[in-house]
Formats: structure tokens, sequence, C-alpha cells
């Protein structure tokens, strides 16, 4: 049960209109989606060709969590994590031939990322998704987001993508194949202002690493460290 969602093993929440990046867990790619507007001042989404790999700043102080209908314009019924998930609406929708009819909204996630040499600018973009490949790998760079001591002191960390782990499920209808991508915490990052108010406070502190021995620095010589950066040292160009 990804981010304890009821219906993944009361609050409407639209978002902002930001960009997205969108991983489809079919192919192991990732997409960029722009917001642009057009000469008749209307807004229009323009979306990049597929990318292997990335790199941004995870926001886990907007993590999201809750029900998504992926639709024309999508809907999303997402409340801060940690706080009480509504009930999963129970509108229904026909299923492919041979299927039958189910939940228009599935269990989801939502969370502001920070990139620009993926996403080629400084404004934050959304990144979201319900499929549960891609939900178990985000929920298990959560769970160690939760017990770093980077993350407790309120810094936020930046990942890369290294490849991805194939996922394959038996259904009714066959075998399926899915791509779940492989997130690295290459280094921590004080908050950039720009991601605006956090609506998910820093973890607390975890006490049970103050019980654990020091070890010789050599024994971790094939696991440095991720860097840690302070806010002046991005505030003129994000070096992820």
């Amino acid at each position: 049960m990804p981010f304890g969602i009821p219906g993944s093993d009361t609050s409407t929440s639209g978002g902002e209109f930001l960009g997205r990046i969108n991983c489809d867990v079919r192919t192991g790619f990732w997409t960029i989606t722009r917001r642009v507007q057009g000469a008749d001042g209307l807004w229009r989404n323009e979306t990049s060709a597929p990318i292997q790999n990335v790199t941004f700043l995870i926001d886990f102080g907007t993590l999201e969590v809750g029900y998504m209908k992926i639709s024309n314009p999508p809907a999303f019924l997402l409340v801060p994590y940690g706080q009480p998930i509504p009930p999963q609406p129970q509108e229904m929708i026909e299923g492919r031939p041979g299927e039958r009819p189910r939940r228009a909204f599935s269990p989801g996630f939502r969370v502001k990322v920070l990139s620009n040499a993926t996403l080629g600018d400084q404004n934050p973009y959304y990144f979201s998704g319900n499929s549960k490949t891609l939900m178990n790998a985000v929920e298990a760079l959560h769970q160690e987001f939760l017990v770093s001591p980077e993350a407790a002191a309120g810094k936020v960390p930046v990942v890369k993508t290294d490849g991805t782990n194939r996922v394959i499920t038996k259904t009714p209808q066959g075998t399926n194949t899915f791509y779940a991508p492989r997130f690295v915490i290459t280094q921590w990052v004080d908050r950039p202002a720009v991601l605006g108010e956090r609506t998910v406070p820093p973890p607390a502190p975890d006490k049970s690493l103050a019980s654990v021995s020091t070890a010789p620095a050599a024994a971790y010589a094939r696991q440095p460290a991720p860097s840690t950066v302070d806010a002046a040292a991005i505030a003129d160009d994000l070096p992820f």
C-alpha cells in the first residue's frame, strides 16, 4: 500500500498550473510537458521527445497523496502527506475489452521537482503518477529520505536515475513487463524559495542512528556520502 493510500496494494487539490515531468513505466523513458502560451493567449501543453535518465531536486516538503483520474483534463483528490486521506471516489469507467469496469480515480502521488539540467529552466515542475511500479519506486526513495539526517535538518535531496529495474506482472490477460526507475541521491541542498511554502514538515530526527558506532572511513570507501550544497551556491544557476 504505497504511501499508506487505501486501495493502492476532503478536499480536492487542483494544484498550480506547472509544467510536469512524466515517467512511462511501460518503456522506462521520461518526457517533459511544458505550459506554453500561444499567440491567441491560450495555454497549451508541449511534450518533449522521450529521454532515458534524468536528474532533479525532489521536494518531499510538497508531497501530496490520494487519488487521481487520468483524463483530459485530469482530476486530483490529494492531501499533503501525513494528513488523513479522503475516501476513494466511487466513479467507475469501462475497462478494456474483456476487463471489468474499474475505478476512475486510482491511488497516486504528486510532488514538486526542480532541475535546470533536465527541465531547461529554474521553475518548479510537477512529478506525479498512479502506476504501482512508479509509486513503489518513489516510496522507496521517500523512505530513504525520512531516515536521513539531512532531511531532518530541512534540506532536500537531488536525485538522478541510474537505469531501471524490470518488473514483471502476470494477469488473466497475460504477462506485462514494466520498468521502475532506480533513484540515487547525489547531494542535499537548502530548500529553494521558488518551491513555495512547505505543506509537509521535515521528518523527525532518527534517534536510532545515534547508537550506531563510528567505523573507519575506509569501510565506506565504496559508498561515498552525498555532498551538501548551500542555497547561496545555487542561487544563480542550479547545478543539477
